[in-house]
C-alpha cells in the first residue's frame, strides 16, 4: 500500500516537479545553443583551412616563379618595393597632370 503524502510532501514533490521541468527545459535550449555554436565553429575551421590550403598553393607559385626567374628573396624584396615605388611615383604625376600643374 502507498503512503499517503501530507500537504507539505504534496506541495513538495509539485515544487521539485516543476524546478525538474525547467531543468529540461533550460538543458534543451542548451544544447540548442551548443549545437550552433560547434556549426559555426565546423564552418569557420573550413573556411580557415581553405585560407590556408590557398595560402600553400600561392607559396608554391610564388616560390616557382622565384625559381624560374632565378631570384633570392632578397632580389625579389627588392623588386617588388622598386615596383611599389613606381605606383606611387605614377600616382604624383597623374595627380600632377589632371590638376595641370604641368
Amino acid at each position: 500500500m502507498k503512503k499517503q503524502l501530507s500537504a507539505k510532501d504534496k506541495a513538495f514533490e509539485k515544487e521539485k516537479a516543476e524546478y525538474r521541468k525547467q531543468i529540461r527545459e533550460l538543458n534543451h535550449e542548451l544544447n540548442s545553443v551548443k549545437f550552433e555554436l560547434y556549426d559555426k565553429l565546423h564552418s569557420m575551421q573550413r573556411e580557415l583551412d581553405s585560407k590556408n590550403n590557398e595560402i600553400k598553393n600561392m607559396q608554391k607559385i610564388i616560390d616557382e616563379l622565384k625559381m624560374y626567374a632565378k631570384l633570392s628573396d632578397d632580389q625579389l624584396e627588392t623588386l617588388l618595393e622598386a615596383r611599389e615605388f613606381d605606383k606611387k611615383i605614377y600616382g604624383y604625376f597623374s595627380k600632377i597632370f589632371k590638376e595641370g600643374l604641368i
